[in-house]
């Protein structure tokens, strides 16, 4: 499905500002690739309670809200558990699919979907984003940003999923954009260009929320992009600072570099980071040199 196609059963297009693309809220939003949510838990557990903004602070402490995942890894440390225990050994072959609901876009699925006060927030293929109630699966709006035609994503046109801080969600896409959506409406906040996708560039990791920051890293390192991690005001999208994962000239360990090797680029983010409020110490998971195994070449052969 092209990124043209509004996903909507009943014809109606999104309304189009350049390549930006406006939510549409309507309880009979229907699209194509599935998601699903499988569970036998009581009601209570999904219940929506008055929507709060997510502070920092509710990050830093969210062990103390097992009934939400607010972060991409679920907290700061990374270790994708929850504490809950209503699903177990014994129980869980008791599970039964209350609701799908369809993304419209084919490819692979590789979100990993937020859950704040009963609000399921998620990302799909080219560009979208979505909110539903986590109990009904009922669509509350949905977001996407046109795909150009000439994008070039090495391994899919996937999206990992979104950050959440205060009343915003925060999408990072394939050509290279970091935008802040108002989290009730799906609305663009703020939408601001990292790099030049038609360099190789492109987000397919979900953002990572800290203080008053969105930090995301970027990728194509197969495309001989020189890897880089860039924080953004959450409340204006202006950058703070960008830290290049492959050392240039000036910088530390740049020394270990031979002549202009440096400039093959490289250690891309390939998954979302994790952050320690005791040192206040993010840390990021880069891989992938450049040019990539596949024969591909670097950045500027690609033009």
């Amino acid at each position: 499905m092209s990124g043209r196609d509004s996903g909507n059963s009943g014809g109606k297009a999104f309304k189009r500002e350049g390549r930006r693309e406006n939510p549409q809220r309507s309880p009979s939003l229907r699209v194509g690739s599935i998601v699903g949510a499988i569970c036998f838990l009581s009601p209570s557990f999904f219940a929506t309670q008055a929507h709060a903004q997510v502070t920092f602070e509710r990050l830093v402490n969210s062990a103390q809200e097992p009934q939400n995942w607010m972060t991409y890894s679920g907290d700061y440390s990374g270790k994708r558990f929850s504490a809950l225990d209503q699903i177990n050994l014994t129980n869980v072959r008791t599970m039964v699919p209350k609701w799908v609901y369809q993304t419209a876009a084919t490819g692979k699925l590789e979100t990993s979907p937020l859950v704040v006060d009963g609000i399921l927030y998620a990302t799909a293929q080219d560009n979208r984003a979505f909110a539903l109630d986590a109990r009904t699966g009922r669509p509350i709006w949905m977001y996407q940003r046109q795909v150009p035609g000439d994008i070039r994503p090495c391994c899919g046109r996937v999206n990992r999923g979104l950050a959440i801080l205060g009343d915003r969600a925060f999408l990072g896409t394939l050509d290279a954009h970091v935008i802040a959506l108002d989290a009730k409406t799906g609305a663009v906040v703020w939408d601001v260009v990292a790099a030049d996708y038609r360099t190789g560039h492109s987000f397919t990791v979900a953002p990572l929320a800290v203080k008053n920051l969105i930090v995301i890293g970027i990728s194509g390192g197969e495309y001989g992009v020189r890897g880089f991690i860039d924080a953004y005001g959450a409340e204006t999208g202006d950058r703070k600072w960008r830290f290049y994962t492959v050392p240039g000239p000036g910088e530390p360990g740049h020394e270990t570099w031979e002549g202009d090797s440096w400039k093959v680029g490289g250690a891309p983010a390939w998954n979302t980071g994790t952050y320690d409020p005791v040192t206040n110490q993010i840390f990021w998971p880069t891989g992938n040199p450049a040019p990539s195994n596949r024969g591909e070449g670097r950045a500027g052969d690609i033009l």
